[in-house]
């Protein structure tokens, strides 16, 4: 792989005219700091609470009602089995226009999941958190793609920023989490709810941006 990375970097040239290739520069800097911005920024919390809550669910949910490991994977196999119903189901129902509508609403239910999560009394109330929570993010999450896809003219560098964001929010959510879980089991699910809520705020400020026109550039 390194010498494959090596091989393209010094030896492939760049295939487009440098005065286009200067204007997909400008271009994507646009679309990387411009009006898109919040949005990328909320990705990266939407990802970061669900990886916070793999990360710290099963141990919780042990103290709390003594799960199996078992139970764990039954209840994350429920969960992406709605995740893939969301996705492939209500996606279809989504107007254009309507997906800042289904973000906030998406992410008020799973800020909803995660304030709940205290109260699993047992299995059946932590797999209808969890569904909850998972339902809430599953929207969230693919209502989030399809904006900024639909609204960059560099599809190719918000998807990767995307992704990379998405990256960011798995590698750190685990960490930020199972930190507060130490420190207080019940101020995790707080926490993460509260910062659900305070994200949409993002959303709030997308809407209010003014889009960059690239047209002039």
């Amino acid at each position: 792989m390194a010498f494959t990375f090596l091989l393209t970097f010094f030896v492939l040239k760049e295939s487009k005219p440098k005065q286009a290739a200067r204007r997909q520069s400008i271009s994507i800097k646009y679309q990387l700091t411009g009006n898109l911005v919040p949005l990328f920024l909320f990705t990266f919390v939407t990802t970061l609470l669900l990886a916070g809550l793999e990360g710290t669910f099963q141990i919780y949910q042990i103290q709390k009602i003594d799960i199996t490991p078992f139970e764990v994977g039954l209840l994350f196999m429920v969960s992406g089995l709605i995740d893939a119903g969301i996705q492939g189901g209500v996606m279809q129902k989504i107007k254009d226009g309507t997906e800042t509508h289904w973000i906030i609403m998406g992410q008020v239910v799973s800020a909803g999941g995660l304030l709940l999560m205290p109260l699993s009394y047992n299995l059946w109330f932590a797999g209808i958190f969890l569904a909850i929570f998972t339902a809430g993010n599953a929207l969230v999450r693919t209502c989030t793609l399809s904006l900024i896809t639909k609204k960059s003219d560099q599809q190719g560098a918000a998807t990767g920023a995307i992704y990379s964001l998405d990256s960011l929010g798995r590698v750190l959510g685990p960490v930020a989490f199972t930190w507060i879980f130490e420190m207080h089991a019940l101020a995790t699910f707080l926490t993460a709810s509260l910062l659900g809520v305070l994200s949409i705020t993002l959303i709030i400020a997308y809407e209010k941006k003014k889009p960059i026109q690239m047209n002039s550039i």
